[in-house]
């Protein structure tokens, strides 16, 4: 998980420290990172650098897929077996999306 130490983190787009004062925006971590776009997995960024980025509108569209997949877990997974089970069969589309986009 991605943390924020404003006046110490450095956004990975720009180069320039994160203040307290910035609009930022963050990732969990979504894609591997061997990913074209894995810098964004797990990142702290100014949103305005994300915005800005060639990259920032494909990414957040991929992290909103995958975020889709995890809201649809069913609320009676109990075990973490359970979870990762589902997981593989619920997020198998959504790492075709993922591989195509990383061609």
């Amino acid at each position: 998980m991605a943390h924020l130490i404003a006046d110490k983190t450095i956004c990975p787009l720009c180069g320039k420290t994160i203040s307290s004062d910035d609009v930022v925006v963050g990732f969990p971590a979504f894609l591997k990172p061997s990913h074209r776009l894995g810098l964004f997995s797990d990142g702290i960024f100014h949103q305005a650098c994300v915005d800005l980025s060639s990259e920032g509108a494909e990414a957040q569209a991929l992290y909103t897929q995958w975020l889709a997949v995890w809201q649809s877990r069913p609320s009676n997974l109990e075990s973490l077996e359970d979870i990762d089970e589902w997981g593989k069969n619920a997020f198998a589309h959504y790492w075709q999306e993922v591989a195509r986009a990383d061609s």
